[in-house]
């Protein structure tokens, strides 16, 4: 339904041959000389129970097994917050953030997955401790409530009647979540003290392990604020303190899975790539993008990394604008461009054994309809 985003570039000044104008033929985008694959979607079970109106949180989230998670706040009165779990199989878990005992005010900051499992990282305040100090959970006002918020990590499963909860008290401010195995989590942070990226792992009871030396990884501040995403590095800049501006530009930063690595976009026409590997080890890697081209996010994969891209800054309604690329993580060069004509690279949450996984829209704007897609070369 929608059409891939086709680069253009702005065509040659005119040339003079004797007193006839001619204007030369436009340059062709560099993205023109790489090869390309073209991959056909299909729509799978049944249309999933969401609404159009409903507000969908950041891209979707994919677990190893292929089962896509969307951050949802449900129409009407947006105030139902859920984790929707789609499976290869088009079935579906819904788990509402709200059915979290004890829990008020609950509002995710990130969300990551593991097999059929979904974690969501969130600011919340108990009921009972703002019973404590006089202040109805059921009444009280955002700000005062506010007072009180802790993070939780809570986990979801299709084995589990209620969530899991678990408290985390770090030294720093939790703003990403990673699940890396069975045992540890992963944790993008901010260090208030020294205005910097912190990483961390953590265990399942919610107990610092261990910070992780990233030797300048992500780059300098004035790096990653600049490369924030969909327009959010303007706005960072436009906040005057340094810390803000880092912490405004981290709230946007993405992991994605990469095998048994965790992927990092530093966004950007100079985009970078932060892995961090199983054993601890921490590398980055320059993406070697076609010149015009800024590097968006990336999307999950068992083989290969898979960047959406734009042409010029990533601003305004990305749904027609982007593209994808195949990019070797030896070097970062690209390899390919992935035409996907039947909806846009934004819709694709992740590649796993060789098969496109996106949720996409069909129908009329009267009857609007989501569907798992599946989609191979």
């Amino acid at each position: 339904m929608r059409a891939l985003y086709t680069v253009l570039l702005c065509a040659t000044l005119s040339s003079w041959s004797g007193a006839q104008t001619t204007r030369a033929a436009p340059a062709k985008p560099a993205s023109d000389s790489l090869p390309s694959v073209t991959i056909q979607f299909r729509a799978v079970g049944n249309p999933l129970p969401i609404s159009p109106e409903d507000i969908f949180r950041g891209y979707p989230v994919c677990s190893s097994s292929g089962t896509t998670f969307l951050d949802v706040v449900h129409h009407p009165g947006y105030v139902d917050q859920a984790l929707v779990g789609v499976s290869p199989k088009a079935e579906v878990n819904t788990y509402r953030i709200g059915a979290a005992p004890g829990l008020v005010n609950a509002h995710v900051e990130s969300v990551d997955a593991a097999d059929s499992d979904v974690y969501a990282l969130v600011t919340a305040e108990r009921a009972d401790i703002l019973r404590e100090h006089d202040i109805d959970p059921a009444s009280a006002d955002a700000e005062t409530a506010y007072r009180y918020y802790r993070y939780y990590i809570l986990h979801f499963g299709p084995n589990l009647a209620s969530p899991d909860e678990i408290p985390i008290d770090l030294p720093f401010r939790p703003m990403r979540l990673a699940v890396t195995d069975p045992d540890k989590m992963t944790i993008l942070g901010f260090d208030p003290a020294n205005e910097s990226p912190v990483l961390a792992v953590i265990d399942h009871q919610g107990q610092l392990v261990r910070e992780i030396d990233t030797n300048g990884s992500f780059g300098s501040t004035a790096r990653i604020v600049a490369g924030a995403p969909q327009g959010q590095g303007d706005q960072s800049q436009s906040v005057p303190d340094t810390g803000a501006q880092l912490q405004w530009a981290l709230s946007a930063a993405q992991w994605v899975h990469y095998g048994d690595s965790l992927l990092f976009l530093v966004p950007g026409p100079h985009a970078r790539v932060v892995t961090l590997r199983s054993d601890g080890e921490i590398q980055g890697t320059n993406l070697r993008l076609p010149q015009g081209l800024e590097a968006l996010s990336l999307v999950s994969s068992d083989s290969q990394w898979f960047v959406r891209v734009t042409q010029g800054a990533a601003t305004g309604n990305l749904m027609n604008r982007t593209m994808l690329l195949m990019a070797d993580p030896s070097d970062g060069s690209i390899l390919q461009i992935i035409r996907t004509p039947q909806l846009s690279p934004i819709d694709i949450s992740c590649v796993r054994d060789g098969k496109y996984y996106a949720i996409h829209w069909m129908g009329d704007k009267d009857n609007l309809r989501s569907f798992l897609m599946v989609g191979t070369p």
